[in-house]
């Protein structure tokens, strides 16, 4: 039996993996300055190296995200700016930096 101070056993975390601390809805962020930069796929991930990878992405790896954002088929910015920041972090290059 696990007896500590602080633990109740009738306690329950309901969903450990989501911080929402004393807000009632998820966290969520503001995209907006980089939205301004998602019809230009190289100024997206210019600003992306500085701020996620302290301009340490390689050429190839920037080449080939910019390469990706302008295959895609006209979507809203959002969508353009959430992928460009998801191909960012599954590089390489960003996984070395962590």
């Amino acid at each position: 039996k696990f007896n500590s101070p602080g633990f109740v056993p009738s306690e329950r975390i309901e969903n450990p993996n989501r911080f929402e601390g004393k807000r009632s809805e998820p966290y969520k962020l503001d995209l907006t300055d980089l939205e301004t930069l998602s019809e230009n796929p190289r100024s997206l991930v210019n600003r992306l190296n500085l701020v996620l990878v302290h301009g340490q992405l390689s050429r190839n790896t920037q080449n080939s995200i910019i390469r990706a954002l302008e295959s895609l088929p006209n979507r809203d910015s959002t969508f353009r700016v959430s992928f460009a920041i998801y191909l960012t972090m599954i590089s390489p290059d960003y996984i070395v930096m962590q």
